[in-house]
């Protein structure tokens, strides 16, 4: 009797339910955790077959096991009950057979725990695993078409991640990038295979021995020179630049740079073509930058001027000009700036003599250094505002105020 009762104190106070059924499936006895699964009272559940509690697709599982209690066989299993509001209730159930004293079966009781926090935590994970993947997949897809060389190295300096525009510019065969060398190992490998043979010409001698002190065993030396560029043997010119992230870790980056070194060596040697020619032309020739200010003067003027350029460079414009003509002179000029059209004036200016001279000045907008000089500016606008092209002192003389000969 003590036993009885305890053991129906320990029944109705568990969290498991406990489902009694008979040899027709029909439920002889269920705790209070088992009615609260299924959402229904005690006496309503009595009498009522386990198909009542559970959809075909869970049918199917019952029938299986209702088998292997008829062979007198205990297991366990997941399955899916159904309250009687429609709820599904995720669960693991321990069944065993019951028997009488002669052996026969007589019925079957389950243990059923309620699993469905773990299952809904389990497809939360699922998806977010998912999602992970696919916003993982993404970001490998757009890691992999970036223009850019990328290369993460973690705190001990062992290569952590690459993408495929890094190894193509660094020439590294993917069989030793999947090594996850140390950049050390890295940069000593490029050593020996020749791709760093132009790094003191091109990065210049401050990278080339920092490098060197680098592969000796000075970390430090590393970020000596977190930026510079380097040309690989096939002309390619690539720029490198490291940059530090958190717990000693670094990335670094590797940018094909080779058409804009390109690009800006045929600048300066556009520049360098143009200032040749206008310092060996007759006429005064001078350049301004976008808000209109001065920036350069041919020798030609400087000698008139008699300035060096720095000075020419410091002089307001208007001690340029001859005081009478200088409020007409900006006028024009100005409102050919803003215009951005062609002007053409004349006026006076002050030579190193003291004298002043009659100039004709003709200002071009949008003269850009483009590819192949101001000569192929020339040929883009056919000669335009170029007509009488060049200016010829030799038949001019100089006047004084008095417009008498200089």
């Amino acid at each position: 009797s003590t036993n009885r009762r305890m053991l129906q104190v320990l029944l109705e106070g568990t969290e498991e339910g406990f489902w009694f059924i008979d040899n027709e499936l029909r439920t002889t006895d269920a705790n209070r955790a088992m009615c609260r699964m299924l959402g229904v009272e005690r006496d309503a559940l009595l009498g009522r077959s386990i198909f009542e509690f559970v959809d075909e697709a869970n049918k199917a599982v019952f029938l299986r096991q209702v088998e292997l209690r008829a062979q007198g066989q205990a297991s366990s299993y997941e399955i899916t009950l159904r309250r009687v509001d429609g709820t599904p209730v995720h669960c693991h159930n321990s069944a065993t057979p019951i028997v009488d004293e002669t052996g026969d079966k007589v019925g079957a009781v389950g243990l059923f725990s309620d699993i469905s926090a773990n299952k809904r935590a389990a497809a939360e994970l699922q998806r977010t695993s998912e999602l992970l993947a696919a916003k993982t997949r993404v970001l490998e897809s757009t890691f992999d078409s970036l223009a850019q060389g990328v290369m993460s190295f973690g705190p001990d300096g062992r290569l952590e991640a690459w993408n495929r525009r890094a190894a193509e510019l660094l020439q590294l065969p993917e069989d030793l990038l999947r090594q996850h060398l140390r950049l050390r190992d890295l940069t000593q490998w490029q050593m020996a295979q020749g791709h760093l043979q132009s790094l003191s010409s091109t990065a210049g001698p401050a990278a080339h021995e920092a490098t060197l002190r680098f592969l000796s065993g000075d970390d430090a030396a590393l970020w000596e020179t977190p930026r510079y560029q380097r040309q690989r043997p096939d002309g390619v010119v690539i720029e490198v630049q490291a940059f530090r992230a958190d717990g000693g870790a670094h990335v670094r980056t590797f940018t094909d740079v080779t058409d804009t070194t390109r690009a800006q060596l045929a600048l300066r040697e556009s520049e360098m073509r143009f200032r040749t020619m206008a310092d060996a032309a007759p006429a005064l020739i001078w350049l301004s930058d976008a808000t209109g200010r001065v920036t350069w003067l041919n020798q030609t003027w400087l000698r008139t001027a008699g300035r060096t350029l720095l000075e020419a460079l410091a002089e307001p414009w208007g001690q340029r000009v001859h005081p009478d003509d200088y409020p007409r002179t900006r006028l024009i000029y100005r409102d050919a700036f803003v215009r951005r059209v062609p002007y053409t004036l004349e006026c006076r200016v002050l030579r190193a003599d003291g004298q002043d001279m009659w100039v004709a000045d003709a200002g071009i907008p949008h003269v850009y250094q483009l590819e192949g000089g101001i000569l192929r500016y020339l040929e883009r606008t056919d000669g335009r505002h170029y007509e009488g092209a060049c200016f010829v002192f030799d038949e001019r003389v100089s006047v004084t105020h008095g417009l008498h000969e200089g």
